[in-house]
């Protein structure tokens, strides 16, 4: 008699099977089998259980569940509960009543990252307790619980806390919730921008002075279901004339980045031209501008650049400053949800 030869990891080392007859011959209907669950040795022969059933209109097995040696229990198919608790060696650990309300008695701990669906990766936990849920997060009822207690209470598309929002890191993309982009440009070095004189184009901003490694003016953001965003710039603006009328300095946003001037009715011109400044002789300062926009597609992404002009019959100029001892500059973008008309006067 030949020596037995060591298993192999899948080896099916013994099983029992039930057959039916099916009126003309006899099919499968199931299976429960034990196979080596990982390469095996001396005083070391791993093994698995692996429960099979046939389906319905089939004639050949699905493997339904199976027990891994380290204990890890996988089932195929959807886990039903007839009863309403899972209890656990400490007693009920989740309790479901008739609602589909589901209630953890203690703390839900995922030793690894995933919690997995039929699709694949459904819930990803990080290190730094950062959670990521690959699909949408539905929840059926009207509240999310804690011990009892409501911190969120949602009701159609509003949200309500029962009491303070923590949040322990930074809101990306920005500092504020409200913000669905942000550009802020403040470099250790102050740079500047000279406005060309023009009353028949537009000129993108590049900063040409001073930390020139400073990235250009820009914001790019991903336009919500409503499809109107407001943009705001923020930045340090003077005045160089020495007399006569101050001139009028305008700002624009625009789709293209590879242009040095654009006409002022560009195609690529986003929503209308704005009025930013009227300067007075030698005025410098802080200033804002906003830009109401309408008719994006929501989901789509758009990349806006900053243009400039000044118009003026009298000498001097106007520049755009930030860093160094200047102020930063900044570019916001805020989704609007409001269906009510906004009006410009």
């Amino acid at each position: 008699m030949a020596s037995p030869a060591i298993v192999q990891e899948d080896d099916n080392v013994g099983g029992i099977r039930w057959w039916s007859y099916n009126g003309s011959a006899w099919d499968l209907s199931g299976e429960i089998k034990v196979e080596v669950d990982d390469t095996p040795g001396v005083d070391d022969t791993p093994g698995r259980i692996v429960f099979s059933t046939t389906p319905d209109d089939d004639d050949s097995l699905t493997e339904r569940m199976r027990i891994a040696s380290d204990g890890l229990v996988t089932i195929a198919g959807d886990l039903t509960v007839t009863g309403n608790d899972i209890k656990g060696s400490g007693g009920t650990a989740i309790t479901m009543d008739g609602s589909n309300n589901v209630t953890i008695a203690g703390d839900l701990t995922v030793t690894g990252n995933d919690i997995k669906g039929s699709a694949g990766t459904a819930i990803t936990m990080d290190l730094s307790n950062n959670v990521t849920v690959a699909g949408d997060l539905t929840v059926t009822g009207g509240d999310i619980r804690n011990g009892g207690l409501v911190p969120i209470s949602l009701s159609g598309q509003n949200v309500t806390l029962g009491n303070n929002l923590t949040v322990p890191g930074q809101v990306v993309p920005g500092y504020d919730p409200g913000i669905i982009a942000q550009t802020i440009l403040s470099p250790s070095t102050a740079t500047s921008f000279g406005i060309t004189n023009s009353n028949t184009d537009l000129y993108r901003v590049v900063w040409s002075s001073g930390d020139t490694s400073t990235t250009d003016p820009k914001v790019q953001f991903t336009a919500p279901a409503s499809g109107k965003v407001m943009v705001e710039v923020d930045c340090w603006e003077e005045d160089t004339s020495t007399g006569g009328s101050g001139p009028y300095v305008y700002l624009a946003l625009s789709t293209t980045g590879d242009k040095t001037d654009i006409p002022l009715l560009d195609s690529s011109i986003v929503g209308t031209e704005r009025a930013f400044w009227y300067a007075e002789q030698e005025q410098r300062g802080f200033k804002s501008a906003r830009f109401y926009v309408t008719g994006l597609s929501g989901g789509a992404t758009y990349t806006w650049h900053l243009y400039a002009r000044r118009w003026s019959s009298s000498g001097g100029s106007n520049i755009l400053r930030c860093g160094g001892d200047y102020p930063l500059m900044e570019m916001r973008v805020r989704p609007v949800y409001s269906n009510a008309a906004i009006y410009s006067t």
